[in-house]
């Protein structure tokens, strides 16, 4: 009997990391210093071979481009332009990174619209017409399979009916509201006074419900943080709008200062979007009610709170105590911290 083999399903795709797999064996062999795009002992010898993976392979965008000054160093400001992944295979140029990346074994090229790099590829015998027509069989298949030739058209009174149908946007809001993590529950009263932040009045009015401005006349306060973060790299076109560097709400952070400035009496219902792992180990004894969420309307929210919906989720990953507590823990781990606030899936 043929030893088990994990299979992908035909209608799937793949798409290889930029990052090149440093101490990675196998079937003993190392896999080649290069971004995954460009290995054959990933993507065929791996992937296609011991997986039996027989779908489309995607590579990230710009695998093909020239790293310049602005995309290493961010100097000056990087511009998406800049942007350019051909790690390990930086002395080769652009036509041999494409000959080398479908030769491993990848089928499309992310953000490519121009053939032209594949079709000098080609002229110089680097690849095969062979294997082109084996990428484009695979991407034709999942294209007959999804219907795509079936339909080619848009009938736009039916889209004038589906879009934003009142049945999806009820599905799309039941959604939502399943989706809070309630960690500590929490509730609005009818008679509630409220005193709002982080988040616009309008919702709150469309139910009736009572609002101040003044925290002395309150009965509860609604509270909508997000979890810290730094920017630390401004002057990279991604790394100025993503959110790193430490995740706890320091002493002198003013939210935690509203917090602590809230008269006693006033109920805290704490709502932390948690597009990272917040710590929250002094937010937590402030507030009364405290929920997860990772992106869900005021309304959605409301309904909640108010006692027309539910919160059903868990939390996808773990909430450390402190900083020390993540700087203890493996960087490549989703669950090694052996006492955290709060537990992965609670």
């Amino acid at each position: 009997m043929a030893p088990w083999r994990p299979r992908a399903p035909m209608g799937s795709s793949v798409m290889p990391t930029y990052n090149i797999l440093k101490g990675v064996l196998i079937n003993g062999q190392p896999v080649e210093p290069v971004g995954a795009g460009f290995s054959h002992r990933l993507l065929t010898d791996l992937l296609r071979g011991t997986c039996g993976f027989d779908g489309v392979i995607l590579s990230d965008w710009a695998i093909s481009k020239d790293a310049n000054s602005a995309c290493l160093t961010g100097q000056p400001p990087q511009k998406p332009s800049d942007i350019a992944m051909c790690w390990g295979v930086e002395h080769l140029s652009a036509v041999e990174r494409v000959a080398l990346g479908v030769n491993a074994g990848l089928d499309q090229f992310g953000g490519e619209d121009d053939p032209a790099l594949l079709l000098a590829a080609v002229d110089r015998g680097l690849i095969s017409p062979e294997r082109i027509d084996q990428s484009v069989l695979r991407v034709l298949t999942q294209t007959f399979e999804l219907g795509l030739f079936d339909q080619p058209f848009v009938d736009p009174e039916q889209a004038e009916r589906l879009v934003g149908s009142a049945a999806f946007r009820e599905a799309g809001l039941a959604a939502q509201t399943r989706s809070l993590v309630p960690l500590k529950d929490g509730a609005l009263r009818a008679e509630d006074v409220i005193f709002v932040h982080g988040m616009t009045d309008a919702a709150l009015k469309a139910r009736g419900l009572a609002i101040t401005t003044d925290p002395a006349q309150a009965t509860a306060a609604l509270i909508r943080l997000s979890t810290p973060y730094q920017v630390l790299h401004p002057t990279f076109f991604f790394g100025s709008r993503q959110h790193e560097g430490d995740l706890d709400f320091k002493a002198d952070h003013p939210d935690l200062a509203l917090l602590h400035s809230l008269p006693d009496g006033v109920r805290k219902i704490v709502i932390i979007h948690l597009d990272r792992p917040a710590i929250l180990t002094n937010i937590a004894p402030l507030a009364d009610g405290l929920y997860g969420e990772f992106g869900v309307s005021d309304g959605a929210l409301l309904d909640v709170l108010t006692g027309q919906a539910s919160a059903q989720s868990r939390l996808p990953f773990s909430l450390p105590r402190s900083m020390e507590a993540v700087r203890r823990r493996h960087w490549d781990c989703s669950n090694d911290d052996p006492d955290p606030l709060y537990s992965l899936g609670v």
